[in-house]
């Protein structure tokens, strides 16, 4: 088990961001403490490492402080370790207003404020699998996103939302699919083979993300298409991403996004690139001290995979991760839970060849290449996954007569469908979309 970093918390309310840095606020563990404090025995910023903290969060002579907090207990980090229960600052984003959330850069930024938050390691990691990725972290009171708010998430790192209190959520939560690498994804597309010979590349595979707790559709990337035959030493297309059991998956615990699509395979031409993997879909937990209400939409999609230059298509990235939890959890009336592969791309250089993100939505992303209907086309990028349709195969590239007609590359592979899960009491008021299923303890 990791140890918490450094906790410094997200203060936000009404526009403003009012910070504090006093003594026994912040678990240190080694880390760095704020200007001015130090980390003492008990692992806490105090004013010297003699100084010792207690239950309240002020400084006494000898006592440890008190780690029972009243929060029930969220997956992945330890809030009553990390103080969530003595913040108070409220969330309020109203109609009209956008705030986006960089995990990355590790900053909130409304308007032209910007407010820094702090990166943590997960306490609930596996040996199993090296480089899960540390989450980050904020921390604030009560939230309310309203109808025609909304909340942008860019960045690589998957991102944790405790809110000491309830939050409502009836606008829209976007999670940019934005994961190319950086840890250990076991379950990433292929990629597509390259030739050597005048003739297509290979499409890359759709990326997968693991195993689910229901048997649905959507769980593995499709495979990526192949170059035309009978060519000799024609590419191969990427294996679609494959379940894994290295990570638990259907908790979510540790949290991850998906993983991307494999890259297209290369031709000999002079310049040849094979067409980028989709990113795979960022991954939120929201945990609630009280309650938790979605009445709005919350998307974590896998993105389209690229057109070659001239090469295999890339394989659609695999849908992310959404993670919620409380003491009672409330799904409205309308309210969208989506975390659908991206499409592939096609193995034709066009300007609409790429793949279309993953939608909110029952309806599959369109392979680059596919007519509006889905109907696929020599060449095409495969739909991406959704709760009832598995991902597509790239289709075969095509066999070429002369100079005025190339042969042309396998499209990608569309990626799997992500994970939804959702902890606590579950009331659900239908109809309630969520793609895939959501899965419950």
């Amino acid at each position: 088990m990791h140890r918490l970093h450094l906790l410094l918390a997200v203060l936000l309310g009404a526009g403003c961001y009012s910070p504090s840095v006093e003594p026994c606020r912040y678990v240190c563990n080694g880390a760095t403490c704020p200007s001015g404090l130090t980390c003492n025995a008990q692992g806490m910023c105090a004013s010297s490492a003699t100084e010792m903290c207690g239950g309240d969060g002020g400084p006494i002579a000898d006592a440890p402080p008190d780690s029972s907090c009243g929060w029930p207990a969220a997956t992945n980090v330890d809030p009553c370790a990390l103080r969530a229960d003595q913040v108070t600052a409220p969330w309020n984003i109203r109609d009209g207003e956008v705030w986006t959330i960089d995990t990355d850069m590790l900053t909130v930024r409304l308007n032209n404020q910007t407010v820094p938050f702090p990166l943590i390691s997960q306490n609930d990691q596996t040996t199993a699998v090296p480089q899960v990725p540390q989450v980050a972290l904020v921390t604030v009171g009560d939230v309310t996103l309203s109808a025609q708010g909304g909340l942008q998430v860019i960045g690589a790192r998957p991102l944790t939302i405790l809110v000491n209190g309830t939050a409502l959520i009836a606008g829209s939560i976007e999670i940019q699919p934005t994961v190319v690498g950086g840890f250990a994804c076991p379950t990433s597309g292929s990629n597509g083979g390259s030739v050597t010979t005048q003739a297509g590349a290979g499409g890359g595979g759709g990326g997968g993300f693991g195993p689910n707790d229901h048997t649905t559709a959507g769980q593995v990337g499709g495979n990526g298409g192949a170059s035309p035959p009978p060519v000799a030493g024609g590419g191969i297309g990427g294996t679609g991403g494959n379940v894994s059991n290295a990570i638990d998956a259907r908790r979510l615990s540790p949290l991850r996004p998906g993983c991307p699509g494999g890259q297209g395979g290369t031709t000999p031409n002079p310049g040849s690139m094979g067409g980028r993997p989709g990113a795979g879909g960022g991954a939120i937990q929201i945990s609630a001290r009280l309650r938790l209400t979605i009445a709005g939409m919350i998307n974590a999609p896998g993105g389209g995979g690229a057109v070659g230059t001239p090469g295999g298509g890339g394989g659609g990235g695999a849908g992310g991760a959404i993670l919620l939890e409380a003491a009672m959890v409330d799904l409205v009336s309308g309210a969208r839970l989506c975390a659908n592969g991206g499409g592939g791309a096609t193995g034709i250089s066009i300007a609409t060849g790429q793949g279309q993100i993953g939608l909110c939505s029952g309806v599959a992303a369109l392979g680059g290449g596919e007519s509006p209907n889905g109907t696929p086309a020599s060449s095409s990028g495969g739909a991406g996954a959704t709760a009832m349709l598995d991902a597509e195969v790239g289709q075969l590239g095509k066999t070429g007569t002369d100079s005025a007609n190339p042969a042309t590359s396998g499209g990608g592979g569309g990626g799997g469908v992500g994970r939804i899960r959702i902890n606590g009491q579950l009331t659900v008021a239908p109809p309630v979309l969520s793609t895939p299923k959501y899965t419950v303890p």
